[in-house]
């Protein structure tokens, strides 16, 4: 009996495919940088409301302490912040929520993700993120379902900084931090401090002295980020001499700093503002 069409698996009538041919095929699979445009497409917005609190909480006597981020430094988890930015990026809506096969994530990180060992290190990110505890991790089916918590660190539900009372104020992390592709070109000091000068105002001072106790970070990995950010042009330095009557010169230098495009401090309208924007 002779074989059917649909056994050979013609392609029109005059392309008979055998196996051979079908396995040596290259299919074209989509790339990391397609998966993570994907993603933000459907979160609806043009930015990441990253919380204050995410680079340094307030104590009891409203004096500045680390926040969430410096755990990533001090534990060199650059997948995991990453990993975080991504899915807070990608879990819009009322629930906070977003639910993907752990082989979308590992595509979204730039690793491989047909393999077992990619799976795992997504996996291992969402566990470290969950003692963290800025993360739920639920199933749905077979598939994680990742919840969002307070971006501080605390484990309270999740809600929108702008919708917050007292009203918390926050960063807005574009969208052309991955699609611009700084995701890959920033090493993790240079995104910490990126994150960090973010949430100062313009012409702002990082003693090098006491960035340890404000934000967690040392100040080696204070320098090392300056100089990421500077050869990327990021960011704006000046050095102005002060007076300094304790100095054996009488004077000393003060660095001051101010993020550049895309990553400045935009200024916002009054209804922008109430808008949660």
């Amino acid at each position: 009996m002779a074989p059917t069409e649909s056994q050979t698996g013609t392609i029109g009538k005059h392309l008979p495919l055998d196996l051979t041919s079908l396995m040596a095929m290259q299919v074209q699979r989509a790339t990391s940088q397609e998966t993570i445009e994907a993603l933000l497409d459907e979160s609806d917005r043009p930015f990441l409301p990253l919380s204050y609190r995410f680079m340094q909480l307030r104590d009891d006597q409203d004096k500045g302490v680390p926040g969430p981020l410096a755990a990533f430094v001090t534990a060199h988890n650059n997948r995991g912040l990453h990993q975080y930015l991504l899915a807070h990026a990608a879990a819009s809506g009322g629930a906070f929520e977003v639910t993907r096969d752990s082989r979308v994530w590992a595509r979204a990180l730039g690793l491989a993700e047909d393999k077992e060992s990619s799976r795992a290190a997504v996996s291992k990110g969402w566990r470290w993120l969950e003692r963290a505890k800025l993360i739920r991790r639920d199933r749905r089916g077979r598939l994680a379902q990742i919840t969002l918590l307070s971006d501080d660190g605390s484990g309270r539900p999740y809600q929108h900084p702008s919708k917050q009372k007292p009203r918390q104020s926050f960063i807005r992390l574009p969208y052309a931090f991955w699609r611009q592709r700084w995701h890959e070109k920033l090493d993790l000091p240079s995104l910490a401090v990126l994150l960090i000068g973010m949430s100062l105002d313009r012409n702002f001072i990082l003693p090098q002295s006491h960035v340890q106790r404000w934000y967690g970070i040392s100040a080696a990995t204070l320098s090392k980020g300056i100089s990421g950010l500077r050869h990327h042009d990021l960011i704006a330095v000046t050095r102005t001499p002060e007076p300094a009557p304790l100095a054996p010169e009488g004077f000393r230098y003060v660095y001051r700093y101010t993020m550049r495009e895309p990553f400045h401090r935009r200024v916002l309208s009054k209804k922008k503002v109430e808008e949660g924007e």
